[in-house]
């Protein structure tokens, strides 16, 4: 019995040692990442280890990899509840969303995944050859710009049921003497369209020599849009030789107007039908309510499905510079150091004096001070703290100017300069690519041929990491890149935002919507 009683006490001494140094590990472990998420109170702490404990220690597979990749950090975030108690941005971030999404169109994850496939079938069908091709030439613009563009005739398209392919082509010979530097480095005029840095489609005008044929009749029209007009693609007479070619744009407004009334009826026929694919409704509304929307909150749940298609549809390269991007901001683990909920900011200042309603009235651009000022008024409104930003500009300057006034980071230092100290928020961006390159060159346009390719890549991929964690953003609506980001976003939590300020994004521009 006293020998029992002896190794008793030894079993119980060990154990006590394991939990002893189990328990260290877990708080040192955690060191890094909770130096790294800067709240408010230091009698916190218990509080924060608690949490950071509990998401280290379920933060790992059967096969031993961790869960918390950069790609999907924000979304594990965003659904968990049990952050409720936990985490003092939680229920301010959701409480903002519940009240920002009223009267916005909800859909669930059948109608999300419904139109994806859709898009897929389409897109790559079995036999290219049987099915109708719906050709669009390219637009004079740039990138986002150009996919835009592309949306009408791409959407349209898909709504005209099973059989159909969304092909966008280069310019004409002889009808755009210049080039687009949009697609510098994309190889011959033929391939400088926008399937040069999406993959839209398995069918190839190159691979079917009576459409091949077909096209080049086109190509010697004297009509210098070289296509139809679009509202022709609601004429099937217009498709019954498997192909039709349509124009690049719309330049005309009387004609944009009468597509866009021709477009009512097939647009709430496909909407109608996809409506029947699982759960859609307008938030805080009475069931009927889904029958009465209006058709740019329609249009924004298509586009936003069809950009977030898009930029899955990126190049392996565009994804892998995502992830050397991400990888600065996580640990030797691979575990992001930066902490939801993450707001994305974009800033455009070097060639957007038209559009931009603020350059129109004053000359000059806005000051990034007022998106400092935008985003405290909103985390104040709602308490909680965008804990971490993810930054794009066409401006290095606007850059370094905006994390000066969130972090007061030195003036000549880069803008995640003071990440990871105590109370500053955690800045990403493009960090891997000359961010004064545009501002340097005078715009888009000024970009030198040889680096204008990977140029355009490394904004794809900026675009491809707030698609993945990005929970709201302030952008312009009037510049495509402020819509195309407030779409990825729109994908994200499954809402339309057609308003300046919704749900998915809020546009600092006066006069513009996302419609």
């Amino acid at each position: 019995m006293e020998l029992l009683k002896g190794r008793s006490s030894v079993v119980l001494s060990v154990l006590s040692v394991v939990t002893l140094i189990l328990v260290s590990f877990l708080i040192l472990d955690c060191t890094r990442l909770l130096e790294n998420y800067p709240w408010s109170l230091e009698k916190d702490f218990a509080i924060r280890a608690d949490w950071a404990a509990s998401w280290r220690f379920g933060s790992f597979d059967d096969a031993g990899e961790s869960l918390y990749t950069w790609s999907n950090f924000s979304t594990l975030w965003w659904n968990d509840q049990s952050l409720y108690s936990l985490d003092p941005n939680w229920r301010g971030r959701h409480e903002m969303h519940d009240k920002l999404r009223t009267g916005s169109i909800w859909y669930d994850e059948k109608v999300r995944n419904y139109f994806m496939s859709t898009v897929d079938a389409s897109q790559f069908p079995s036999n290219c050859t049987k099915n109708t091709w719906i050709v669009h030439r390219e637009h004079d613009s740039g990138l986002l710009s150009c996919t835009h563009v592309f949306f009408p005739i791409f959407a349209h398209g898909l709504g005209k049921g099973d059989g159909y392919t969304m092909i966008p082509v280069g310019q004409a010979e002889g009808h755009y003497p210049k080039e687009l530097p949009t697609f510098d480095g994309c190889g011959k005029r033929k391939n400088r369209n926008i399937r040069c840095f999406y993959n839209i489609t398995s069918c190839n005008i190159e691979d079917d020599p009576v459409r091949l044929k077909m096209l080049a009749e086109i190509d010697k029209s004297s009509d210098d849009l070289t296509g139809l007009p679009w509202i022709q693609v609601f004429n099937d007479s217009a498709l019954r030789n498997g192909m039709a070619v349509f124009r690049s744009f719309e330049y005309d407004w009387g004609i944009r107007d009468a597509f866009h009334r021709a477009a009512t009826e097939p647009r709430l026929r496909q909407w109608n039908e996809l409506r029947q694919q699982g759960t859609v409704r307008v938030v805080g509304k009475a069931e009927k309510a889904i029958k009465h929307v209006s058709l740019p909150q329609i249009d924004f749940v298509i586009h936003s499905m069809l950009s977030a298609w898009m930029v899955k549809q990126t190049s392996r390269n565009v994804k892998r510079i995502a992830d050397s991007i991400m990888v600065k901001y996580a640990d030797a683990d691979g575990i992001p150091l930066w902490a939801p909920p993450v707001l994305a900011i974009h800033v455009r200042q070097t060639d957007k004096q038209f559009e931009d309603p603020y350059f129109r009235k004053t000359g000059k651009y806005r000051s990034v001070g007022d998106y400092a000022v935008q985003i405290e008024k909103m985390e104040k409104k709602y308490n909680f703290k965008w804990q971490s930003l993810f930054i794009i500009s066409d401006s290095g300057t606007a850059m370094e100017s905006l994390a000066m006034d969130m972090n007061d980071i030195k003036n000549g230092t880069s803008p995640d300069s003071e990440n990871g100290r105590r109370g500053k928020r955690f800045i990403m961006y493009d960090w891997s690519f000359d961010m004064e390159l545009i501002e340097r060159m005078g715009g888009h346009t000024h970009i030198p041929p040889k680096m204008k390719y990977s140029a355009q890549e490394h904004f794809l991929a900026t675009l491809y990491i707030i698609g993945k964690i990005a929970d709201y953003a302030i952008v312009q609506y009037s510049s495509n890149v402020g819509r195309f980001i407030s779409e990825l976003i729109g994908a994200r939590h499954r809402l339309s935002s057609a308003d300046k300020l919704g749900p998915n994004a809020f546009s600092i521009d006066s006069d513009w919507y996302h419609d």
